[in-house]
């Protein structure tokens, strides 16, 4: 059997770390395209360039909105650093700009640094890009970074609201990462590594997967405490190294049920609230586990953490006080195909009907959590 496992070539965080970006970038070129959203880039840029002329290396600088996850800003981006003649890459910003940014070095084909300025996905460090298309509508393409260097003082002056969506973003590595693993057992799985054919996790990547959780269970609302504080605390690098590294690492080899990025009531037409991705992954993770029979001793622990880091759990945190059975089916109708069910994994799928009961079911498990007494399975 056939085993992979993909990682960053360097890893770097904790407060303060920018004004050290240029002792790594040295070993990738000699001129960078550097790039982010106005906001992000005004935040980090000096110390970044700093570095890099205390390193003898050029930069090209591009910031604004055109530096966004949409194929033809990719392309004029592309164009711009080859006419500028880069050999490597930074990229700051959150989500979109770090989609950006791996799309970009791939068409360069030129080393990546990546510099998260929010923690509110796993974007920095996943190996894929969601690229929006006009054609196509979106595509995914493949490419991962060298480096990421995560500033955790930068992360919590962010908001600790980013922080709580990041883990959010990785909640699916609990229960989620042994359904992801019967799901691509031998015999199963075509595909266990996002662009690799038959290839399965190795042993490192099953286990830095699991240290995900653990290390969101373990640290993560201290460390929601400590950024809604502003203190970058050694907590806040922990919960970074779990949302960047580890299910960067973990989820490349593993693969993950997909359907906590859609299970979700954020697109709603009566959703009152405007939310981050990792805030409906959160609530999409407790569908999932429902769906896939977890005991309920799981399913109430992401209640309770997600309670305690302000993330979904009821109809009510998307501003909807009451929605009907029927009501609800009609929108998961637009989460299945045309065969009226959805495939999550690889080998089980679920019809609206279903979906629609497990967003019941969860909803009434959080809105009576407190009435229980951590019920047993």
């Amino acid at each position: 059997m056939k085993r992979t496992i993909v990682s960053p070539w360097r890893f770097v965080v904790g407060p303060d770390i920018l004004p050290e970006i240029g002792l790594h970038a040295r070993w990738l070129g000699s001129k960078g395209l550097l790039m982010g959203g106005r906001r992000a880039l005004d935040a980090v840029k000096a110390p970044i360039l700093d570095s890099l002329r205390a390193s003898g290396l050029d930069c090209h600088v591009e910031h604004g909105a055109h530096v966004d996850k949409v194929r033809s800003r990719v392309g004029d981006l592309v164009r711009i650093a080859r006419e500028q003649g880069v050999d490597f890459a930074i990229a700051c910003g959150g989500g979109r700009v770090m989609d950006c940014g791996k799309a970009v070095a791939r068409e360069l084909d030129v080393p990546l640094i990546v510099v998260p300025t929010t923690a509110g996905t796993n974007a920095g460090g996943t190996i894929s890009s969601s690229i929006e298309e006009d054609d196509v509508g979106r595509r995914h393409w493949y490419r991962g970074p060298d480096v990421v260097m995560c500033d955790t003082r930068v992360i919590v002056d962010a908001g600790a609201r980013y922080l709580a969506s990041g883990m959010g973003d990785v909640l699916p590595f609990g229960a989620g990462l042994p359904i992801a693993r019967e799901m691509r057992r031998p015999g199963n799985a075509e595909t266990g590594a996002l662009g690799l054919r038959d290839a399965f996790p190795t042993v490192a990547a099953e286990a830095i997967g699991r240290l995900t959780y653990a290390l969101v269970m373990d640290s993560g609302k201290r460390a929601w405490d400590d950024a809604r504080l502003g203190i970058p605390s050694d907590e806040v690098g922990k919960v970074c190294e779990a949302i960047f590294y580890c299910s960067a690492v973990g989820g490349a080899a593993c693969g993950l049920v997909g359907g906590d990025h859609t299970l979700h009531l954020a697109n709603h037409p009566r959703c009152t609230r405007e939310l981050i991705h990792g805030e409906w992954v959160a609530f999409g993770t407790l569908v999932n586990l429902i769906l896939f029979g977890a005991p309920l001793r799981e399913i109430d622990e992401v209640i309770d953490f997600n309670h305690s880091v302000e993330l979904p759990t009821r109809f009510a945190d998307f501003g909807i006080d009451e929605i009907g059975r029927d009501e609800l089916i009609e929108h998961t109708q637009t989460m299945v195909g045309a065969d009226g069910t959805a495939p999550f994994g690889l080998n089980r799928s679920f019809t609206a009907r279903d979906i629609a009961d497990a967003m019941l079911e969860v909803d009434h498990l959080a809105r009576t959590r407190g009435a229980r007494t951590g019920g047993r399975p």
